[in-house]
C-alpha cells in the first residue's frame, strides 16, 4: 500500500508593510519556539527553506518539493527531539514542515516558471512510497518502480476452453489459482506448459489436434482410402480409424459390414458344389456371395446344368426311349447326375442289334412279323356252286404293340382257288370237281 506525506506551509514574506498569508506561518514557527523546541524549529525551519529553495531552484520542479519536504522534517524531528523531548520534538517536527512547506512553494513557483524559485509555489509535496510485499494487483507494493514483477503468468489465447492455443500470441495476467488445469491462466487462456498444442479448431472445444485417421464407415475394421490428417478430440470420430488399427486389406464396400475383400468366386447357382464358368473377382465377406463358391469348395468346375442339381456331368450315352435294351442312334452327350438319364443308356448295357421302333417296348430287333393266322374254311364241289364266300375266326392275332398291316389267303390243300377278301372272310372257288381248304394270314408292324 503506498503512503503520501502532505506538508502545507505558509512562509511570511515582508514585502513591504502589507501583512500577508505568510503571517500564519510566523505564527506558527514562534509557537513552536514557545513550546521548548525552539533550537530544533529554528534549525528546522532554516534546513528546511534552504533546502526546499535550494532544490526548488534547481530542479525545477517536483523533485524540489519532495527533498525539501522530506530533509525539513526528518531534520526538525531530530533537532527538537534532542533539544527539548518529546514536545519539543513535535513543535520541531511541524515547524521543520512548514519550512518544507515553504521550499516546496518556491519549487513550485521555479516550477510555474519564475526565475527566482518564488514564493508562489504549488500545495501538493507529492507521494512517497512505503514498501510492502509486492502482490499481483497492477500496483508497485516494494517501491522498486516494478509491478507484479516475476508474478504474473505467461498466457496463449484459447478461445474454446479446450487447453489448446489458437495462436502463438503471448500475454501475461495475474495467475488465477481455481484453473491449474490451464496454467492457472484466467478463462480463454492456457499457458505454454499447460497447452495441448496448436488448435486445429479454434472455435469448437471438442476438437484440437489432428490425427491420422482412415475411413471406415461400416466400422468392420477394412479401411478405404489413403491416410489423412484429421481434426479430432481425444478420439477419432465414428467412421475412422487409425491406421495401425485397420485390417490389412482395404475395404471394397465401406458402406456394408459383411462385404470387406476382393475374393474369387465361382458360380453354383443350383448350389450342388458342382461350379460352371470361369472364377471371377468380387467384393466379398467372409462367406462368398450367394449363387458364388470360393473355388477350394467346388467339388469340380464343369457342372453342366447350373440351374438342376440333379445333373452336373456329362455322360456318353445311346437313346433306349423305350427302356427296352434296344437303342436307337448314335453315342452322344447329356447331361446327367449320378445315373444316366431317362429315355437314354450307357453305350455298353444296349442289345447288340438296334431297336426298330425305340417308342415302342416290345418291338426289339424285328419291327415286322408274320404273326396273324385264322382258321380254315373247306370248299367241295358236289352240288354246290362252283364260289362260295367263307367266314372264318381268328387264331393266332398280333401281338401287343403291334398292328396287323396286311393279309392274304393261304391254300393249305385241294386244287380249287382262295382269296382272302377280308381279315376274317375268303372267297373260294372250285376246279371242276376238286375243291380246297385255305385260310387268312397276316403281317403284323410294330406300332
Amino acid at each position: 500500500m503506498k503512503t503520501r506525506l502532505w506538508a502545507v506551509a505558509f512562509v511570511a514574506v515582508a514585502c513591504g508593510s502589507s501583512p500577508s498569508i505568510d503571517d500564519a506561518g510566523s505564527t506558527a514557527g514562534g509557537s513552536g519556539l514557545a513550546g521548548g523546541g525552539a533550537a530544533g524549529g529554528v534549525a528546522g525551519g532554516v534546513a528546511g527553506g534552504v533546502a526546499g529553495g535550494v532544490a526548488g531552484g534547481v530542479a525545477g520542479g517536483v523533485a524540489g518539493g519532495v527533498a525539501g519536504g522530506v530533509a525539513g522534517g526528518v531534520a526538525g524531528g531530530v533537532a527538537g527531539g534532542a533539544a527539548g523531548g518529546s514536545a519539543g520534538g513535535a513543535a520541531g517536527g511541524s515547524a521543520g514542515g512548514v519550512a518544507g512547506g515553504a521550499g516546496e512553494l518556491d519549487g513550485g513557483a521555479g516550477d510555474a516558471g519564475t526565475s527566482d524559485g518564488g514564493v508562489d509555489g504549488g500545495v501538493d509535496a507529492g507521494p512517497v512510497c512505503t514498501p510492502t510485499a509486492e502482490v499481483c494487483d497492477g500496483i508497485d507494493n516494494d517501491c522498486d518502480t516494478l509491478v507484479d514483477e516475476n508474478l504474473r503468468v505467461d498466457c496463449l489465447p484459447d478461445p474454446d476452453g479446450d487447453r489448446a492455443q489458437s495462436s502463438n500470441a503471448v500475454t501475461a495476467f495475474c495467475p488465477d489459482p481455481s484453473r491449474p488445469q490451464f496454467g492457472s491462466c484466467p478463462a480463454g487462456y492456457v499457458s505454454p506448459m499447460a497447452s495441448l498444442g496448436l488448435d486445429c479448431a479454434a472455435s469448437d472445444g471438442n476438437r484440437w489436434q489432428l490425427l491420422p485417421a482412415r475411413a471406415d464407415a461400416d466400422a468392420d475394421t477394412a479401411c478405404a482410402g489413403a491416410t489423412q490428417q484429421l481434426c479430432a478430440g481425444a478420439l477419432l470420430p465414428s467412421g475412422f480409424r487409425a491406421p495401425a488399427s485397420c485390417a490389412a486389406t482395404d475395404d471394397c464396400n465401406d458402406l456394408d459390414a459383411a462385404l470387406f475383400g476382393l475374393r474369387t468366386v465361382i458360380a453354383d447357382a443350383d448350389g450342388d458344389a458342382h461350379c460352371a464358368g470361369a472364377a471371377t473377382t468380387r467384393c466379398t465377406g467372409a462367406t462368398a456371395p450367394p449363387g458364388t463358391r470360393f473355388p477350394p469348395n467346388c467339388i469340380d468346375t464343369t457342372d453342366c446344368n447350373d440351374a438342376d442339381p440333379t445333373r452336373y456331368q456329362l455322360m456318353s450315352v445311346r437313346a433306349d426311349g423305350d427302356s427296352d435294351g434296344y437303342c436307337f442312334g448314335p453315342t452322344t452327350s447329356q447331361c446327367a447326375g449320378v445315373t444316366v438319364p431317362s429315355g437314354f443308356r450307357a453305350p455298353a448295357t444296349c442289345s447288340a442289334i438296334d431297336d426298330c421302333r425305340d417308342t415302342n417296348p416290345l418291338a426289339g430287333a424285328v419291327c415286322s412279323i408274320d404273326a396273324y393266322e385264322t382258321t380254315s374254311a373247306v370248299k367241295t364241289c358236289f352240288a354246290v356252286p362252283p364260289t362260295e364266300s367263307f367266314t372264318v375266326s381268328t387264331v393266332n392275332i398280333c401281338p401287343l404293340g403291334f398292328n396287323l398291316q396286311s393279309y392274304r389267303a393261304l391254300k393249305v390243300v385241294g386244287n380249287g382257288s382262295c382269296t382272302a377278301t377280308g381279315p376274317l372272310t375268303l372267297q373260294m372257288t372250285c376246279n371242276g370237281l376238286d375243291g380246297a381248304t385255305c385260310k387268312i394270314v397276316g403281317t403284323c408292324v410294330a406300332l
